[in-house]
């Protein structure tokens, strides 16, 4: 078929996706490798390279008028009275004199060459910087044209895009122009009204203004028809793929009695988030469809003792409830837990690699004589069968896959489920990276929670650090010493932790009680330096970042991150939540080894500023951007090409809302999501009006 053919049978977004840039009007294999080199490899990559920028050009102004304002661009129409020439870096380019009869100015083309009719007694408009020299009015030219005809660069709101080498304005506005012209006639794809954000224009008339806006208003509207129909795609496409099927399950509770009463023997109450998830998650049990959540909750508050007293509902009615943990260590806390607030109204059974009496436990777990099962990996064992599994916690989800999700919701019939994160994911993101699952937030912490003071300091300062340590185990509490590095580090800068553990030791620490546990470590040999720190017989830890989720010591109150630069944010909020947990005072000192960039210079002020993991959360992922913030290979994130999942989360969370009724109205399979507006074209396309 050939260009002229594709392009008058166009009607499909298909077909933008499809057609090769190459047979563009005015591309060639010239600009062909150069638009690669900004990933423009298709009509619709050529037609989605959007401005990154806009400069009003509306209004003319004199000379006298744009030396006013230097440093900002302005349009004024002026006469040619003069070329001459001028050396620049031993290379000649043509020097423009220039004048609109009140002022004379000087404006070389440093491009060399002398554009077609440019000539004395012309008249031409200049888009440029005009500014006073010791030589006269000198003009930095950033668009020339000649005056007359249907202006280009001046005269309306011009779009300014990201360019390359070889690559100029005009020639990117003339390439995009030429294909709008032939999409918004042939173009017939667009988001029926029923699932459409209200207050957006067609899709194809969207992308028209995002490139020539008639105005700044309607640019805004075509931005968000633009963000609107790319978040919504991703949602379809995402939920399509990832919500699990949400299954009918006959009414199997119907009493929260045992749940109610623990909630009045608890040593304290709840606080109003506790109270408001717990009430959600309630909700999800009692009701007919199966529960799919995400509980999201920041370092110390109390995730946990909802999801048990939520397990107390499975519990009551003659189910089966199991935690899937992602370490032994905090497996075996989570037990202690459950045992400790349970008490005698449940069963608890607890299942690891390591278990003593495996094969009984296992046995017990078939036969129905424990109520809550807690476990690591070990749950997913073929060996393992429940007797009746209705609740399904996995806690600190991000380090399990779906494969072993479904694992787990294989062992019973219709199970409910429920993620547990304490790492605070913006919920921007959250509903980016989530959005299959309902989100619960538990976005309060207890009363008497004491934030850890939070102190930034250099090499210079350390011994301070350790000093303030050293008085705080004299009055009976006990502390951590974290380092990023075990040994051996090709970095003269950084301190490590095997080395530093001796020195430490001999000098500022000496006589007093100190272990060290890392991940090279025999487990037993490990696990028995954490028993001895948990039971108080040593006053010191010194670990890696190991120790950043499932440690609960109460009576820990200081912890100095050594090589916090080294840390991310995140990281850093984490091993911060091990001290300061018991009501009593928190300190947290941040040693970096070395000269601060911007972006560690950030992290270490927003440590110091809040204690709040989700405003922390906020502001690593506005310094790192999303693919950082989860880790390239891990994030699974679409390149948006003009929604950002921070700016406009409030547009994200109105396209997932749609795309849910989109997929409940037309259930239908979908492709992935490099593909993903060829199911959008054959069943988004719609003739009825747009509100």
């Amino acid at each position: 078929m050939i260009p002229g053919m594709i392009q008058r049978t166009m009607s499909t977004i298909k077909d933008l996706i499809e057609q090769d840039v190459k047979f563009s009007k005015g591309v060639g294999p010239y600009f062909e490798e150069i638009l690669a080199k900004k990933r423009i490899h298709t009509l619709f990559d050529l037609v989605t390279f959007f401005p990154r920028d806009y400069e009003d050009r509306t209004k003319m102004v004199t000379i006298t008028e744009a030396i006013t304002t230097p440093d900002k661009n302005a349009v004024v129409l002026v006469e040619i009275a003069g070329i001459e020439s001028l050396t620049v870096n031993f290379r000649t380019v043509p020097k423009l004199i220039v004048t609109d009869g009140d002022h004379v100015a000087q404006a070389p083309l440093f491009s060399g060459r002398m554009p077609k009719g440019f000539e004395v007694g012309v008249q031409v408009v200049i888009t440029g910087k005009f500014k006073r020299g010791f030589k006269g009015v000198q003009c930095s030219i950033s668009e020339i044209e000649l005056s007359g005809g249907t202006p280009a660069s001046y005269g309306r709101i011009v779009a300014l895009y990201e360019l390359t080498a070889g690559l100029s304005q005009k020639k990117m506005r003339a390439l995009i122009h030429q294909q709008m012209t032939v999409i918004q006639r042939a173009l017939k794809y667009d988001i029926p009204s029923p699932y459409k954000l209200k207050g957006t224009m067609c899709y194809a008339d969207a992308l028209a203004e995002m490139h020539e806006p008639a105005a700044f208003s309607s640019l805004e509207k075509a931005k968000r028809t633009i963000i609107f129909e790319e978040f919504f795609t991703f949602q379809t496409m995402y939920l399509a793929a990832n919500r699990p099927p949400v299954l009918k399950k006959a009414p199997r509770y119907s009493s929260i009695v045992r749940m109610d009463a623990l909630k009045r023997t608890l040593p304290y109450t709840l606080t109003g988030a506790q109270e408001r998830v717990l009430g959600e998650l309630t909700a999800d049990l009692m009701s007919d469809r199966q529960m799919f959540r995400l509980l999201q909750g920041d370092v110390g508050s109390g995730k946990t003792i909802v999801a048990l007293l939520a397990a107390m509902v499975v519990v009551e009615n003659g189910y089966q409830a199991a935690l899937l943990a992602p370490t032994e260590v905090l497996a075996r806390q989570h037990a202690a837990t459950a045992r400790k607030l349970l008490g005698d109204n449940a069963v608890i059974a607890l299942l690891t690699g390591t278990s003593d009496d495996r094969e009984g436990t296992t046995r017990d777990i078939a036969e129905k004589k424990c109520d809550i099962i807690i476990g690591t990996h070990a749950l997913l064992s073929e060996t393992v069968s429940f007797a009746s599994l209705g609740l399904a916690i996995i806690d600190e989800q991000q380090r399990f896959g779906v494969d072993q999700r479904n694992v787990l919701l294989s062992k019973g019939s219709n199970v409910d489920y429920l993620l547990m994160t304490a790492t605070p994911i913006p919920r921007s993101l959250t509903m980016t990276l989530f959005g299959e699952l309902d989100l619960s937030v538990i976005d309060e912490m207890p009363p008497g929670r004491i934030p850890v003071k939070t102190k930034s300091m250099g090499l210079a300062d350390r011994s301070h650090c350790y000093q303030f340590l050293k008085s705080r185990i004299a009055k009976g509490e006990q502390g951590f010493v974290v380092f990023p590095v075990i040994s051996e580090s090709a970095d003269d800068e950084i301190l490590t932790l095997v080395d530093e553990y001796h020195t430490v030791c001999a000098d500022y620490l000496f006589n007093i009680p100190a272990g060290m546990v890392h991940g090279r470590m025999p487990a037993p040999e490990r696990d028995g330096t954490m028993a001895r720190f948990a039971s108080g017989e040593l006053k010191v830890l010194f670990a890696t970042s190991l120790i950043e989720v499932g440690i609960d010591i109460p009576n820990a109150t200081t912890i100095i991150i050594e090589g916090a630069e080294r840390f991310g944010l995140s990281q850093l909020h984490q091993l911060r939540g091990r001290v300061g947990r018991n009501g009593r005072d928190g300190f947290c000192y941040l040693v970096n080894h070395g000269e601060l960039a911007d972006i560690a210079s950030a992290r270490m002020k927003i440590m110091c500023e809040t204690n709040d993991g989700f405003k922390i959360a906020e502001t690593d992922l506005e310094i790192r951007g999303p693919g950082e913030f989860l880790g390239v290979k891990q994030s699974g994130l679409p390149e948006f090409k003009a929604g950002n999942i921070i700016r406009d989360a409030d547009i994200m969370r109105d396209a997932r809302a749609a795309a849910l009724r989109f997929l409940a109205d037309t259930p239908a399979g979908i492709a992935d999501f490099n593909a993903r507006r060829d199911y959008l074209a054959a069943h988004l396309q719609s003739a009825e009006p747009n509100v």
